[in-house]
């Protein structure tokens, strides 16, 4: 299931708890989207509000910032195209802070949701298939095999936050570990110059892509940042 990572805007400037800022159930509120996604405004759909920080600067491997983030499930009307009204939102256009190619969205929020418990829950039997590179005599690898440096950060429940890179591009994962030893990718997300992939599933590893992850958890590099 896609979801669409959103700039909601707020007064950066406050010194209120993100909890205090954040969305809640009920409210109207206006969001940032960039997505192929045409948005119909009697059905609902999944964005994520980010933590003021990482609004920013990214998760960036944060244990906190990854905590904070919610999943927000919302009715969408649109409502303008850059240049917008805002000019300070224009200004953060300039700065690519906001992408010049999202969309100003009215939402009516239906549900606030922290990510680490959407994920644990989130069920479906849907396939995935992870992008790949392909090489000039025919092969080719995952980029999650390709990667030469993984980063990680470790949470209660089994669950366990991985990214990695390759050249221009850079991948999320939020993977559960069950108590018999299942590995479930539950949330994944693509950035490259071309692509913006960002999808809720509930994938079991097995074979040799089981085996790709274990060794990139077992070899990356803990960042439980807290704050």
């Amino acid at each position: 299931m896609d979801i669409a990572p959103g700039f909601w805007p707020r007064d950066f400037d406050s010194e209120l708890a993100d909890d205090k800022l954040m969305p809640k159930r009920g409210q109207r509120a206006d969001v940032y989207i960039e997505s192929t996604t045409v948005f119909v405004q009697d059905l609902s759909y999944y964005v994520l509000w980010y933590p003021q920080d990482s609004q920013f600067n990214g998760w960036d491997d944060n244990k906190a910032e990854i905590e904070g983030t919610q999943v927000v499930q919302c009715r969408l009307l649109w409502l303008e195209s850059y240049p917008f009204s805002d000019k300070e939102i224009n200004a953060f256009a300039d700065k690519c802070l906001v992408s010049k190619k999202a969309k100003k969205y009215r939402s009516q929020v239906i549900s606030v949701t922290p990510i680490l418990e959407f994920c644990q829950h989130y069920e479906s039997n849907a396939r995935y298939s992870f992008i790949s590179c392909l090489y000039e005599n025919g092969t080719s690898i995952t980029l999650w095999e390709e990667s030469k440096k993984y980063w990680k950060v470790s949470f209660d429940n089994g669950m366990v936050y991985l990214s990695g890179c390759v050249s221009e591009c850079r991948f999320w994962a939020i993977i559960q570990i069950t108590e018999d030893d299942r590995y479930f990718v539950k949330f994944h997300e693509h950035y490259d110059p071309s692509l913006d992939e960002c999808v809720l599933i509930n994938y079991e590893l097995k074979g040799k892509e089981l085996r790709i992850f274990k060794s990139a958890i077992e070899m990356a590099i803990s960042h439980n940042i807290v704050g």
